[in-house]
């Protein structure tokens, strides 16, 4: 082969190699344009029990995932941009919700009462959650045909 058809050859060669990376890098863009189709809702439950990520299709709503938990923390929702996340919402690109928790300050001074029929027994209760009242405790009973 003479120097002229050498040259030719590699100029051929290069064409080839340029066009394939060409390829490759339209390919690349393409598929990661289609990708970003999906989207990755992240939750951050600030130190409490571990909440896995979840992937939606754009437009689309995710369901609330069960409650995360935390040590001495009463859970109180899931926020985004300190405003409640709707989960009725649709999701429109990547985002990560946060858990937001109350202190569980509520102390009493009994844990468990054995009552006679028609007795009474005061409890104190002392140091509840901010934005908590009396009103909203749940007092339950373990024989309900008794109290």
């Amino acid at each position: 082969m003479d120097n002229k058809t050498s040259k030719n050859s590699n100029k051929t060669l290069i064409g080839v190699i340029v066009a394939l990376v060409v390829l490759a890098v339209v390919i690349f863009f393409l598929v990661r344009g289609c990708a970003s189709n999906q989207y990755t809702v992240t939750f951050d439950t600030d130190g409490g029990s571990s909440i896995s990520s979840v992937k939606v299709d754009k437009d689309n709503a995710i369901s609330k995932p069960a409650d995360p938990t935390k040590d001495g923390y009463l859970f109180d929702g899931w926020y985004l941009n300190n405003e409640e996340y709707d989960f009725n919402s649709k999701v429109t690109g990547d985002v990560t919700l946060k858990a937001h928790w109350l202190a569980n300050k509520i102390g009493l001074d009994e844990t468990s009462l054995t009552l006679t029929v028609n007795g009474t027994k005061k409890i104190n209760i002392s140091l509840l959650p901010d934005g908590v009242s009396l009103d909203d405790l749940e007092w339950i009973s373990s024989d309900t045909s008794v109290a």
